[in-house]
């Protein structure tokens, strides 16, 4: 009889021998005793398989934290400046040389509209449209990747500077979740 169920019927009957009781009342707790072994054999098998997940999830971590570094080095020792936005244009990634070059921590730009950000001017320092903006037409998907003439976008300090700009599509699968832009 399973080590519990034999605790728990001494407690109730007071220490009374199982063999004094009915056959069909042993038959029972038989059957009961089987239950309780089973179910100690599942669950001594889910904290393996609990375990066994536990490592493999926490090597994948490992592995996730490794690649994540990997791609933080190269991003931060590209030359030019990075920016990359979601498909409704709010940004979610900028490098060190976007930083210096326009003065704007990431944590200041995060989330917020490229567009609102850093304004744009054309070669005649005239303001570019929105509707104008390379990284408009490319959520759009007015157009696919482009590299644009000099441009001038505007420092924190409203300074302006001047920029060629490629613009390229981030695509997942087959859909368009953003863009990138190198200044």
């Amino acid at each position: 009889m399973h080590k519990l169920l034999l605790r728990q019927f001494k407690k109730v009957l007071d220490g009374a021998s199982v063999e004094a009781l009915p056959k069909e009342l042993q038959q029972l707790l038989n059957a009961v005793s089987a239950t309780y072994d089973s179910f100690d054999k599942d669950r001594r098998q889910i904290d393996r398989s609990l375990e066994l997940s536990s490592k493999e999830l926490g090597e994948n971590l490992r592995k996730i934290v490794e690649a994540k570094a990997k791609d933080d080095a190269m991003l931060a020792s590209i030359g030019d400046g990075f920016i990359a936005v979601d498909r409704v244009g709010k940004v979610v990634l900028v490098n060190k040389s976007f930083e210096n070059m326009t003065g704007s921590k990431f944590s200041e730009v995060q989330g917020k509209f490229l567009l609102d950000i850093l304004p744009i001017a054309d070669e005649n320092n005239k303001p570019m449209p929105e509707s104008e903006r390379l990284i408009t037409k490319m959520l759009e998907g007015k157009i696919s990747a482009t590299t644009s003439a000099k441009m001038y976008y505007a420092r924190k300090d409203a300074t302006f500077f001047p920029v060629a700009i490629t613009v390229s599509p981030v695509v997942i699968g087959s859909e368009l979740t953003g863009a990138v832009e190198i200044l």
